[in-house]
């Protein structure tokens, strides 16, 4: 099963983390959100069939350090890698095909979501306010009289449904806002609202070095959860790359590679 696979982020979803997964396949690209539990059921079907070089992050209780959480998405990368290099028997096949959502149609370029439910994700509406489901196009009631000439316009007491091309309801609420704070910066960063975390840093550049009360800073954050443009703004601002938490690590070494890059040329850009 030729599938490419790279786990480009973690975020966290209520009381959980999910693991951001880039797939593609045959010049198709899509996006799935898996939590380690189905890490782990997919581990516990191909282990009945066959078994893999790469090791699998043990099951941890309580909350992950960063350098943990790191740690274990690297872990599951390597070992998802694996997984879809293949060749593999029917049930593990089967169960692989399941987990990353192939796209059944090859002619169709489509983003494969994920098949659990739903859950509200605010950075995904921070990031792109515009991207909510669309809203179904203003239906008529049904005519139960057979006119020979074209009905009039008709007046109905219930307005029913927005006009096409009207602004949906959801975008007439204001646009999340955060203090200017480091506790704001830090919601922001978390929820990956590139748009609120230049606005914080605009009314107070010096929050860029804001360190949480686990002595992580906001930089730690970013890179942890892959947040590219969020990162780059805030070592633009002043963030320290260096700067290490309670358990001595940078945000350079939380860094995906090609994050862990682009860091480092943009800290050489801006030195402070």
């Amino acid at each position: 099963m030729a599938v490419s696979v790279k786990i480009s982020g973690v975020q966290t979803v209520e009381n959980y983390q999910t693991y951001v997964v880039e797939c593609s396949k045959e010049g198709k690209r899509w996006v799935i959100k898996r939590r380690y539990s189905a890490f782990d059921e997919l581990r516990k079907t191909v282990s009945k069939e066959c078994s893999l070089s790469s090791s699998f992050p043990s099951k941890q209780w309580g909350k992950l350090s960063m350098s943990q959480t790191a740690k274990r998405r690297d872990q599951l990368e390597t070992w998802l890698g694996e997984l879809c290099a293949g060749p593999l028997p029917p049930l593990a096949s089967r169960a692989l095909a399941s987990f990353v959502a192939e796209p059944t149609d090859p002619a169709v370029p489509v983003v494969v979501e994920d098949a659990t439910p739903p859950h509200w994700d605010e950075s995904f509406m921070s990031s792109d306010p515009l991207a909510a489901p669309d809203e179904p196009p203003p239906q008529r009631p049904p005519d139960d009289h057979h006119d020979t000439e074209p009905a009039a316009a008709t007046s109905f007491a219930d307005p029913g449904p927005a006009p096409v091309g009207a602004a949906p309801s959801f975008l007439l609420a204001t646009t999340k806002t955060y203090d200017v704070s480091g506790e704001g910066l830090r919601d922001a960063v978390k929820n990956g609202d590139l748009s609120g975390v230049r606005q914080i840093l605009g009314s107070d550049p010096k929050l860029a070095t804001y360190e949480d009360r686990q002595r992580e800073s906001m930089l730690h954050l970013a890179a942890l959860f892959n947040h590219t443009e969020i990162a780059l703004a805030l070592v633009q601002a002043g963030a320290d790359p260096n700067v290490q938490n309670q358990n001595n690590e940078t945000p350079l070494d939380l860094a995906l590679p090609s994050l862990k890059s682009k860091i480092t040329k943009a800290y050489a850009a801006h030195p402070q």
